[in-house]
């Protein structure tokens, strides 16, 4: 610790520490002047520093100011300094002079003069000549301010942070945002500038390896190479266009995430380091999704899982496809999902699996079976089925149905033909119009030929041969005319009967029943049915028998018959579990009658065995709905339509 001395003037008697005077400044001129002092000792104490502080202040220090310091060059009890930097043209400078003994710092009186200029800044090298943003670079050469805020350092145009400077050397740091790769560098002091002879050459960031090259969503990829930034945060790592998440850092190494939101499954990698880029030669590449393991069976609309090797981590952004159908992603993690089956269609009754991430898309080596008994198999109807004309029929190994296109402004009725190698339908035109009433009435085939019963005032009937392609204008229907009529067709003969008469007020019911004959066109009468108010029943045929059930009209029609032609007669069989309404749709298939429908817009089907006279629920249809059509063909039954419009078709295999 030093005890602070100022001398103002001369004080006689003994002092115990030296006094120091500041003398005139002499040989002021455009290069700079000179500093003069003359100090008596007369406690005889050794003096360990001496010198001069100036600057544009009068309190000086020889820690506020320019400090020069002196050694051996006392003369006489004088010394002297010339001093040719940092003296601003035309402006007032105090000078004071000072020295130091081991326990006091004793300053001399301030005097002042009017600098006349300096001698201009030297700058002869700097080291080291490259590095990167925060670097450490060394400056040399003459006329430097002794205190480092007088010495303004830019590399180009942005200023660097002096550290610590002599009248010869000056330490600074390379400026953060240089972007220019060669800049030189410029020192300002006493507003002289001056320019390095050489530019100073900024390090650029390098990569030289990535491992791996190769892996999945938020792996650890490090990145080697040279001229990285110290600071993580002047780092940023590109897969593309997406930035990554930086792990750590420094000057030859960088760890980072990959990231999820990629773009592709193949990326260019750059580091941006201190505002450089820097692009490895090779993309990274992900690691393509794996499908390892699925049931070997599964239902539609249930959930199924899946075992899958680098799925991406984010649900939403896979894609799982069963049969090219894209499906839900419920849930999972580590490797195993849940997925939600999709409804279809699967017309092969079995279903590829695909796994899309990206641009990647991988496919299960095995097909895997739908398991239900209903499937969808198409989803294209190209008419609307609600009632209509009922049902759909087979004639020919054909089957046929008679609705409106799904165009909404065409209420025009047209014959569809169904192709059982493609579930496609082909239009034709027909021969009559059909008004809504009429769209209640009957469509039936003998096998052979087609048959249409309409329910205007003239009871028309049509006759269609699917060879020929011709329509023909038959016999009318002699009963009274009704809609919603229950019909079958036994041994090339059509059945028709029971039904309602809608518009007359009140509607008639009947019960009555009549036979067609194809090969004389004659109309007669049979047995009528032992009950009445009966609509849109559901009907089938098994072995020369024709069945009827539903179109209940309250909760306790649930009584189903059967219609023998040989001896004309009905029977009662086995009630139904309860009254099946109107809407439902019947067929027979492998010797047993279903009933589809039961209309209420249910899933529900069931299975008359006529052997035991036993009704048996049997499998869902898949989708709920009412007044479809339905056929049987090819040992197959086929669904669709319905009060929903529903465009799909279900394939029934027992």
């Amino acid at each position: 610790m030093f005890s602070l001395v100022y001398c103002t003037k001369d004080v006689g008697g003994t002092r115990p520490y030296p006094r120091v005077q500041t003398l005139e400044v002499t040989n002021i001129s455009e290069s700079g002047a000179v500093f003069n002092a003359t100090i008596s000792n007369d406690g005889n104490l050794q003096i360990i520093e001496h010198g001069f502080v100036w600057g544009n202040r009068e309190d000086l220090t020889i820690s506020n100011a320019n400090k020069r310091v002196l050694t051996n060059n006392i003369t006489n009890n004088e010394f002297s300094a010339e001093i040719l930097t940092t003296l601003t043209k035309d402006q007032l400078f105090f000078v004071r002079a000072y020295l130091k003994t081991d326990q006091y710092l004793v300053y001399g009186k301030p005097v002042t003069f009017v600098s006349l200029g300096s001698t201009p800044v030297v700058f002869d090298s700097f080291s080291p000549r490259v590095g990167k943003w925060g670097d450490t670079i060394h400056l040399k050469g003459k006329y430097f301010s002794f205190r480092r805020e007088e010495n303004n350092v830019r590399f180009k145009d942005l200023e660097s942070r002096v550290l610590s400077s002599t009248d010869s050397t000056i330490t600074c740091i390379v400026p953060r945002d240089l972007n220019d790769q060669r800049v030189p560098i410029y020192i300002e002091v006493a507003n002289e500038v001056v320019k390095s002879r050489e530019d100073f050459e900024l390090l650029l960031p390098r990569i030289t390896a990535i491992t791996p090259i190769m892996g999945t969503f938020r792996d650890t990829i490090t990145i080697s190479g040279e001229n990285f930034s110290r600071q993580s945060f002047d780092n940023q790592i590109y897969f593309g266009n997406i930035r990554a998440t930086v792990v750590t850092s420094n000057a030859n190494t960088i760890k980072v995430l990959v990231p999820d939101d990629l773009e592709s499954s193949s990326e260019a990698i750059k580091v941006i380091s201190d505002s450089h880029e820097a692009t490895y030669d090779t993309n990274f590449s992900l690691m393509p999704p794996v499908i390892t393991f699925v049931a070997q069976g599964i239902f539609a609309n249930n959930e199924a899982t899946i075992q899958v090797n680098n799925f991406h981590p984010i649900l939403s952004k896979n894609i799982v496809t069963i049969e090219d159908i894209e499906s839900q992603i419920i849930s999972g993690g580590d490797g195993t999902y849940t997925v939600k089956v999709p409804w279809g269609p699967f017309p092969r009754r079995k279903a590829k699996i695909k796994i899309q991430v990206l641009d990647l898309i991988s496919e299960y080596e095995f097909d895997v079976d739908i398991l239900d008994k209903w499937i969808m198999v198409a989803d294209n109807l190209p008419f609307n089925f609600n009632g209509n004309l009922n049902n759909a029929v087979v004639a020919q190994g054909t089957a046929y149905i008679i609705a409106k296109s799904r165009d909404f402004f065409n209420n025009t009725y047209y014959l569809w033909k169904f192709n059982s190698s493609d579930l496609s339908w082909r239009r034709n035109t027909l021969p009559f119009t059909i008004d809504e009433y009429w769209g209640r009435g009957v469509f039936e085939s003998d096998g052979t030929n087609l048959f249409v019963y309409l329910p205007n005032d003239a009871n028309d009937f049509w006759k269609y041969d699917p060879l020929a392609n011709t329509w023909t204008k038959k016999s009318s229907f002699i009963g009274n005319k009704r809609g919603g009529a229950t019909h079958f067709s036994i041994d090339g003969n059509i059945y028709i009967g029971l039904g309602i008469d809608f518009i007359s007020y009140p509607s008639i019911d009947y019960s009555d029943f009549y036979k067609y004959n194809p090969a004389n066109d004659q109309w007669a009468r049979v047995s009528d049915v032992p009950i009445s108010r009966r609509l849109f029943t559901a009907s089938f045929v098994i072995n020369g028998i024709g069945y009827f059930t539903g179109g209940a009209m309250s909760s306790g029609d649930t009584d189903a018959w059967s219609y023998n032609p040989i001896t004309d007669t009905w029977a009662r069989i086995a009630d139904n579990p309860y009254a099946f309404s109107s809407g439902n749709t019947g067929f027979s298939l492998g010797g047993f009658g279903y009933v589809i429908g039961s209309g209420y817009n249910n899933i529900e089907s069931w299975k008359y065995d006529p052997v035991s006279n036993v009704w048996q629920q049997s499998y869902n249809i898949g989708k709920s709905r009412r007044d479809n059509f339905v056929f049987s063909l090819n040992g197959k039954a086929y669904i669709g339509g319905g009060s929903v419009f529903s465009n799909e078709t279900f394939e029934f295999v027992p």
